[in-house]
């Protein structure tokens, strides 16, 4: 943390059924401790997570038989979470690709709501 001049960080270890998470330093300097419940703003790093994480099921897929059998980077979107991805409209929700929606080619506009309060 000093390198970095962090202030505070959480780490979490998952290995199979077994958790451990704990936090060190502050989320608020000198007043708040960071813990494993510490919300953090994690910007555009969800894109890349979210990529690296489809990649993987995408090259299992296709590797083998498995629950994710048939994903591609062409699977409609809407095939994956059936009646939990709606958008305004019709032909958009049963056409937009696994692709489409990390290329940000959807023709969608942003929906920034990392900064709405939470309570």
């Amino acid at each position: 943390m000093e390198d970095w001049h962090a202030p505070g960080l959480t780490v979490a270890i998952i290995d199979g059924d077994k958790t451990w998470a704990k936090g060190y330093g502050y989320a608020v300097l000198n007043s708040t401790p960071m813990t494993p419940h510490t919300l953090f703003y994690t910007g555009s790093t969800t894109k890349s997570f979210t990529t690296a994480g489809l990649s993987l099921l995408i090259d299992n897929a296709t590797a083998n038989s498995s629950v994710y059998s048939g994903l591609t980077w062409k699977t409609p979107v809407s095939s994956i979470f059936r009646d939990d991805f709606v958008l305004s409209d019709d032909w958009a929700t049963a056409h937009i690709t696994v692709e489409d929606a990390l290329s940000h080619r959807t023709g969608y506009p942003r929906h920034d709501l990392a900064s709405a309060k939470t309570t």
